[in-house]
């Protein structure tokens, strides 16, 4: 026997779904709007009204249904559901991600472990990461290995250092710029009035201070092994000065630091106003 013919959505239901919840919407009445939009398959739209409702496991639903798996991790674990995060986590080819909810949230370390078996970092801060989920899967039975990878850590990140790489010589054979003739009546954007190169723009900004989702992921593990799991000041503030000298802003985390520890996010000062 063939496979039965499953009936097509009617499109006129489909429209007239959308505009009951529209008109639910401007009702108040947000559960019925939801349940049009997803009856309608508009499940986007749905987990956006779930979600700016705070009904964050419907919302992940949602998104689930539709494949977005960042969206549905996030709502997931604000669900308090962090099995279920890590889960789309890893169906969204993030399992350095996934194995940390699982090892810091789940405390499923068996399960982190697995995840992390088969992962090949791409790049520094991907290899950071790795060391910090396999830290924290191993921080119950051994600490002291954690207190080890955070210590490679600020070695690490001393090395990045806050100065861009520089950059690659060009090939013997890269044809040569045209020179710029004396008379060249367009001036130099980076000269003064006297012709001579502002000093300013020779130096260029640090590349830990650009937006770097991977890197902010690093220092956020960082924070939490240091300073919410392990509870050590030391590693702390060691790791706060290390980025520092990486040329990352840590100023925020550090006030976080200090009105937590100490009741005083106001000092003492331990960051140079600037790097």
């Amino acid at each position: 026997m063939g496979n039965t013919p499953q009936p097509q959505p009617d499109p006129g239901r489909k429209q007239l779904l959308a505009r009951a919840a529209h008109c639910y919407r401007g009702a108040g009445l947000m559960d019925d709007a939801c349940r049009c939009l997803e009856r309608a398959d508009s499940y986007h739209a749905a987990a956006t009204l779930h979600e700016e409702a705070g009904r964050w496991e419907p919302a992940a639903h949602c998104f689930e249904r539709i494949g977005q798996w960042p969206q549905a991790a996030r709502c997931y674990l604000r669900a308090g559901l962090p099995t279920d995060s890590a889960r789309c986590h890893l169906a969204g080819n993030n399992p350095l991600t996934g194995a940390w909810i699982l090892a810091h949230h789940a405390h499923r370390f068996d399960c982190a472990r697995a995840a992390l078996a088969h992962v090949t970092p791409e790049g520094p801060w991907q290899e950071l990461a790795l060391l910090l989920a396999e830290a924290r899967c191993e921080l119950p039975r051994r600490p002291r290995q954690a207190e080890r990878a955070l210590g490679r850590l600020f070695v690490r990140l001393r090395e990045l250092g806050p100065e861009p790489p520089a950059s690659a010589p060009e090939p013997a054979d890269a044809p040569k710029r045209e020179p710029v003739p004396e008379d060249d009546p367009a001036p130099d954007r980076d000269a003064g009035a006297s012709g001579e190169q502002n000093p300013l723009a020779q130096t260029a900004p640090s590349p830990n201070r650009e937006p770097n989702p991977e890197r902010d992921r690093v220092m956020n593990w960082g924070y939490t092994l240091a300073w919410r799991v392990m509870d050590r000041p030391d590693l702390t503030t060691e790791l706060f000065a290390a980025a520092w000298e990486a040329g990352i802003d840590t100023r925020g985390h550090w006030e976080d630091w200090l009105g937590q520890r100490l009741g005083d996010a106001t000092g003492p000062e331990f960051l140079p106003e600037s790097k």
